[in-house]
């Protein structure tokens, strides 16, 4: 009975996922990307029993972040100033419900991106959050497996970039030595240049990173030092 309560509720997600599904990457929907300064990341909660497997919010954040950073979509943070009224908010959702047995994991996905809008009836009405772009899926897969859930988060967001790329064909950035994200913590710091991913000690371009700071990034080329902020105009030494 402990089993089939669970399939139950493993279902009614399922059930919501597809629901809520539907073809993306139309016309009208690339339209909505036009002019699109930046977005918020958002991900929601995912369930502690995913975390020992691999599958967690943080990961889910960073890894959403760097890949829309390393394409050039400006990432604003919730304390961030100044900022654009009315930041579209890019949500990821994962629901995940892990059963005991048979050991399965129904995962819902969700990606979509949220506008403020008018209703076309009667504009007078105050403005309101809705999506203006989406893609969902429903995965079942073995529990162990669940850190392949990251792939199905990541090829949506994929997508998303792809139709902002598509909608806003001069954003993506290609000047060289540009650094376009920090993900700074006490171990293993790391960065975005040139849509490459780089650690302390990596060399790119025939320059070595020395050291990440939390906005800024210290550089080494023949012996003469450097540093350089996000974003900065890059150095001459780049050339």
């Amino acid at each position: 009975m402990k089993v089939k309560k669970y399939w139950i509720l493993a279902g009614l997600v399922v059930g919501s996922f597809v629901f809520a599904s539907r073809a993306l990457g139309t016309e009208p929907e690339r339209t909505t990307l036009v002019g699109l300064q930046g977005v918020t990341v958002m991900v929601e909660d995912v369930a502690l029993e995913a975390k020992k497997y691999g599958l967690t919010k943080q990961i889910l954040q960073t890894d959403t972040e760097l890949r829309l950073r390393r394409h050039g979509i400006k990432v604003f943070s919730e304390t961030e100033t100044p900022q654009p009224p009315h930041v579209p908010l890019l949500k990821i959702d994962v629901v995940v419900v892990i059963t005991e047995e048979p050991g399965l994991a129904a995962v819902g996905i969700g990606v979509e991106l949220r506008q403020m809008t008018l209703l076309e009836r009667d504009p007078t009405i105050a403005r309101f959050s809705a999506a203006t772009w989406q893609q969902r899926a429903v995965v079942l897969t073995e529990p162990e497996k669940l850190k392949s859930v990251r792939e199905t988060v990541r090829d949506f967001v994929d997508e998303f970039i792809n139709d902002y790329l598509a909608a806003n064909p001069m954003r993506e950035i290609v000047t060289r030595g540009l650094i376009t994200a920090v993900v700074y913590g006490a171990e293993d710091p790391s960065a975005v240049i040139d849509g490459q991913i780089v650690h302390e000690g990596d060399m790119l371009h025939g320059i070595t990173v020395v050291k990440i700071y939390k906005d800024q990034i210290e550089f080494d080329k023949n012996g003469k030092r450097w540093k350089q902020k996000v974003r900065e105009a890059p150095d001459e030494r780049w050339k």
